[in-house]
């Protein structure tokens, strides 16, 4: 019960997080939340581990040459042994933060965890150097700097945080007179720690409400930002790219094919005789119908080439790297899917299904060259195809008495 009680604490999975929690974010936005603190939460926790190894590097140099190398006596002893424990904590969470931050997002809790049990035991350290100070001085400011140094830069959640706060405080109180001449009042000591650590709890509460509450907005706005492209770029009837797609997407493509000397290929795919399809079969089967051409013409693409509603039945398809053999083959390909369909064609003495003609302009583009230029040719080669019957493709890099012609 007390494993699972631990395990719990430190997952940050118990009944007061849920309650206090639980209505900000969902199951789901609470795991890509712990995967953005674990990659945003970096520079809080290395500058906290940079500042507790540069200042226990002094501490133990300062026990050293005060007693010359000796360790002496009994204190140096247990002061030598706290800075170094603190030191080989900061040293292991440093080296766990290196391993586990390699591996984002999968092992975001545990970068996550490691980072909680460290600050944990920074605090542990605190209460202990700040108790067993009191043989000397009633001074808390170790433990007092410690506490607003978690609750401010670190990443404790609050059930986490009501826990080892709490600990912390029973401990001093238990801890303190053990340490201190008889007869010393600490009621200003207790209560500052109280106050501080009560203070500290609220802290870490409103940082993990409120950043959970920034996340859900800054989820929310990107979601939003998502849906409006969407809606400006893809063309909502077919899922095929958008003519305001094309405008902002392909002068891109086009210089980076000419920085490469890469080939670049446009494809005008256009379905036969769609105008009679619609009057045969109605507008709603004419939408169908666009709606199946569009899924069969992506299947034969791949993640990286595009395809672009360029109008009514119309596709525009940019590709980059396909040389003339190989953007015919494609060209030959959309052709046999779009057959492949078996939709009634508008025109059965010409065709049983449905067809598409392609026109493909293919090059190597050039300084000085417009990408307009590509789009025309690509175009004109689509008028050959239909001229010479539908259901073909034309290629006009590929014959170069029609590219003469153009």
């Amino acid at each position: 019960m007390l494993l699972q009680f631990v395990k719990k604490l430190i997952s940050g999975n118990t009944l007061p997080q849920k309650i206090l929690l639980g209505s900000v974010l969902s199951k789901e936005q609470e795991t890509q939340y712990q995967q953005y603190m674990a990659i945003h939460s970096k520079m809080w926790h290395l500058g906290m581990l940079g500042f507790i190894l540069i200042f226990q590097v002094f501490n133990i140099s300062f026990v050293l040459f005060y007693t010359q190398g000796r360790l002496h006596t009994t204190p140096s002893r247990i002061y030598m042994a706290l800075y170094l424990f603190l030191t080989a904590s900061a040293i292991l969470s440093l080296c766990l933060y290196i391993l586990f931050s390699r591996q984002l997002p999968e092992k975001s809790k545990c970068l996550l965890r490691s980072e909680q049990i460290f600050q944990m035991t920074f605090l542990l350290w605190a209460v202990l150097i700040t108790a067993y100070d009191q043989r000397v001085s009633e001074n808390i400011n170790v433990y007092l700097i410690a506490a607003l140094t978690t609750s401010f830069l670190g990443i404790l959640q609050p059930p986490q945080a009501l826990v080892t706060y709490g600990t912390a405080q029973v401990l001093l109180m238990v801890l303190m007179p053990v340490f201190q001449p008889a007869g010393t009042d600490n009621y200003g000591s207790w209560l500052n720690l109280l106050v501080v650590n009560a203070a500290s709890i609220m802290l870490v509460f409103f940082r993990a409400y409120f950043d959970r509450l920034a996340f859900r907005d800054r989820e929310r706005i990107l979601h939003q930002n998502e849906l409006l492209y969407q809606l400006a770029h893809y063309d909502t009837l077919t899922g095929a790219w958008s003519r305001r797609f094309l405008t902002s997407r392909l002068p891109q493509i086009f210089h980076h094919a000419v920085q490469t000397h890469s080939w670049l290929s446009l494809f005008m795919l256009d379905v036969d005789d769609f105008k009679r399809y619609n009057d045969q079969f109605g507008h709603q089967k004419g939408d169908v119908c666009l709606k199946q051409v569009a899924e069969a013409l992506q299947k034969c693409l791949q993640e990286d080439q595009y395809l672009i509603r360029y109008g009514g039945e119309e596709f525009l398809c940019v590709i980059e790297g396909l040389d003339q053999a190989a953007a015919m083959e494609l060209g030959e390909k959309f052709c046999r899917h779009i057959r492949d369909l078996q939709l009634p064609g508008p025109m059965p003495q010409h065709s049983s299904y449905l067809s598409i003609s392609v026109g493909i302009c293919c090059q190597v583009p050039v300084d000085g060259q417009e990408w307009e230029q590509l789009l025309h040719h690509a175009d004109r080669a689509l008028y050959l195809a239909k001229n010479r019957g539908k259901n073909q493709v034309v290629c006009a890099w590929l014959e170069p008495e029609e590219a003469d012609e153009m």
